[in-house]
């Protein structure tokens, strides 16, 4: 599984609770991180990057896309070449559990919102209701640069939070794995008048649904996860300890040519 950065550690938790005896292989692109505002070119080219490697180097059975950024551009992409094997990322999971609601909200990145992935897939499930996006350029830098908790991160959630709800939306989708590590901002921003979707639960029971399906689950054993980094991350070992109950050993490896 991947992401830009720490984000992801948001889905390998809910990976952790619904899978216990399956082994993770988790690369955080922090060197490169965020992707949110870079060129969608760019933001693919790191997508084929990471899979060649994790795929070529350690053999994973599965992908869990644990950046929206890229499943946003190009998991299409990854399920051409990759098809072979179960393939699972966030937007569908965010778009399916909002279908009830009457308007919807979105917050994700630049990025994200431009490439209208999630609400291209919204309709494709048959929805009609509004839907409207906001862009939070800001978030994600600021968790990776470990600034939960502090008034610029309060600020930046509040003012985009308020941009949805003026639009009178009731659902808001975490359209960003970074976004759960700072949801009491959220929450304290949305307060009653709205309910927050973050996709990474069903995410993992959709990861355990295929690899049911295809005979790939693993048998009861303690697991051996691996993490990855491409820089060391100041944040990293403190969301690995309140995840997980420990630090792991990460490796640096840079994918940079």
């Amino acid at each position: 599984m991947f992401d830009s950065g720490v984000g992801g550690l948001t889905v390998a938790r809910e990976i952790f609770a619904h899978m216990p005896h399956e082994e993770i292989v988790y690369f955080g692109d922090t060197g490169r991180a965020p992707y949110g505002g870079k060129e969608p070119d760019v933001i693919r080219s790191y997508g084929r990057q990471i899979c060649e490697y994790l795929v070529g180097t350690h053999n994973v059975k599965a992908l869990a896309i644990a950046c929206t950024t890229i499943d946003a551009l190009y998991s299409h992409e990854i399920l051409r070449t990759y098809g072979h094997m179960p393939v699972v990322g966030v937007i569908r999971p965010g778009c399916a559990q909002a279908l009830a609601a009457e308007s919807v909200g979105l917050m994700a990145t630049l990025a994200a919102v431009n490439s209208k992935a999630h609400e291209r897939t919204f309709r494709e499930m048959g929805a009609d209701q509004p839907f409207h996006p906001q862009a939070c350029p800001s978030l994600a830098r600021l968790v990776e640069e470990g600034k939960a908790g502090q008034p610029e991160t309060y600020h930046d959630v509040q003012t985009y939070v308020s941009n949805l709800l003026t639009k009178g939306v009731q659902t808001i989708i975490l359209g960003c794995t970074h976004y759960p590590l700072i949801m009491d901002e959220v929450r304290a921003a949305v307060g009653t008048r709205a309910s927050i979707i973050d996709p990474a639960a069903a995410a993992a029971r959709n990861m355990r649904q295929e690899l049911h399906t295809r005979g790939l689950t693993r048998p009861a054993a303690p697991p051996n996860h691996k993490f990855i980094l491409s820089k060391k991350s100041p944040v990293f070992d403190s969301l690995c300890m309140s995840i997980m109950g420990y630090v792991p050993d990460a490796l640096i490896h840079s994918l940079e040519p």
